[in-house]
């Protein structure tokens, strides 16, 4: 039995590594992670609830529709928390199992380092909603990245999505990942690192396809 927590086991790795090696069942593991899930969800309800993405919601309160503006705003923090969920998940299952296929380390073991990296993507989230609400506004570009900078040059949306994504917080998480998982590499931890930062790389390019699409329009048009 090995009785598990998440902070804990951040800062003194070694007894949590001998632990999953040695299959000792994880006392507490569920609930904390649960609770990772359940702050994912209620944070981006927050975000959502003071007007982050809702601006075409504002324009039917500018415009006096009220019944649909009520509507719209119940849907968008419906939709948000859904959101949440869904980039916990993509995060803890989708993530550890593209990293699963190219290490071939232990699912399990991935999914448990996943713990750390959805709380670091949680903090860096944290920091930019504090700091766009003491501003009044929220921006598109991270300003934990260059894309604030290069936009002085290009006006390229997929390239500024792009480095957009590559954030200080995922600088922080590669090292995590890097640091915990080459415990678990037998050969050498060269090509780990290539192979944790192409899996980045895949995600930033996915997410700056995403961002440059029209999907909402798409959407509208289509229904």
């Amino acid at each position: 039995m090995f009785n598990y927590s998440i902070w804990r086991t951040f800062v003194k790795p070694a007894p949590f590594h001998n632990a999953l090696q040695q299959e000792m069942e994880f006392k507490g593991y569920k609930l904390r992670v649960f609770l990772v899930f359940l702050a994912i969800a209620v944070f981006f309800l927050v975000r959502d609830l003071w007007g982050l993405g809702t601006e075409q919601a504002t324009a039917l309160f500018a415009q006096g529709f009220m019944d649909q503006y009520v509507t719209a705003r119940y849907v968008s923090a419906l939709g948000a928390t859904l959101l949440g969920m869904l980039y916990f998940a993509f995060h803890y299952y989708i993530v550890t199992y593209f990293l699963y296929l190219l290490t071939e380390l232990p699912y399990k073991w991935i999914q448990r380092v996943q713990v750390y990296v959805i709380c670091i993507l949680l903090v860096e989230k944290l920091i930019h909603f504090i700091v766009f609400y003491n501003v009044g506004y929220a921006t598109n570009l991270s300003f934990l990245s260059l894309a604030p900078i290069l936009a002085q040059w290009t006006t390229n949306e997929f390239t500024l999505f792009l480095l957009n994504q590559l954030t200080v917080g995922v600088v922080a998480i590669i090292g995590v990942q890097y640091a915990f998982l080459k415990k678990w590499n037998e050969s050498n931890n060269a090509p780990l690192l290539f192979k944790i930062i192409f899996v980045h790389i895949i995600i930033a390019i996915f997410v700056a396809i995403i961002s440059v699409l029209p999907l909402q329009d798409w959407l509208v048009g289509g229904l």
